[in-house]
């Protein structure tokens, strides 16, 4: 009995110097890094010239390295820009089947071409993949919002002895 009563005060005095200890604290994860601001000049005039859809925002981003997606260390997006546009006129019949088809996957047919200071296309034949969101409805005063994600061509976001990405300005055109 006597090492029973041992054997529970020892049981006791060890939980007792367990539970006092302080729990260790694990670092919370490193906040997300802010996308890179991405100064580049839009030149969407083709949707306005050719389908009266008007530019009312746009806006781009280059990813930390940390947040680009890679496979085989190749880099698959680095970045993307986006931009909303608005129907300024209707767009009825044969016009509006065209367009949907222009801009909807597997008939997409927009490219967006970067170029430098110098106004040289940097990436002139890739095709970089785009997302639609909202309905393409040929309504004056609907909108639509345009993703493109772009990375696969680092060209785009090589730098200058300054630092500055040497693309300057992109362009949508038709395919």
């Amino acid at each position: 009995m006597r090492a029973t009563l041992a054997g529970l005060l020892i049981l006791c005095l060890a939980s007792t110097v367990a539970l006092s200890q302080q729990p260790e604290k694990i670092a919370p994860p490193p906040p997300a890094l802010p996308p890179i601001p991405f100064l580049i000049v839009d030149d969407l005039s083709y949707f306005e010239n050719v389908w009266g859809l008007k530019k009312k925002d746009f806006a781009a981003e280059a990813w930390p390295d940390s947040q680009r997606k890679l496979i085989n260390n190749r880099i698959l997006t680095a970045g993307r820009f986006a931009y909303v546009l608005e129907f300024s006129k209707d767009i009825h019949n044969y016009d509006l089947d065209t367009l949907r088809n222009y801009l909807f996957f597997p008939e997409g047919k927009i490219r967006h071409v970067f170029f430098d200071a110098d106004n040289v296309a940097i990436n002139a034949m890739v095709t970089h993949a785009y997302l639609v969101q909202g309905e393409v409805s040929g309504v004056k005063g609907d909108v639509i919002r345009v993703f493109v994600e772009f990375g696969h061509d680092i060209e785009i976001l090589k730098t200058d002895a300054r630092g500055i990405v040497q693309a300057k300005k992109v362009s949508a055109r038709r395919n």
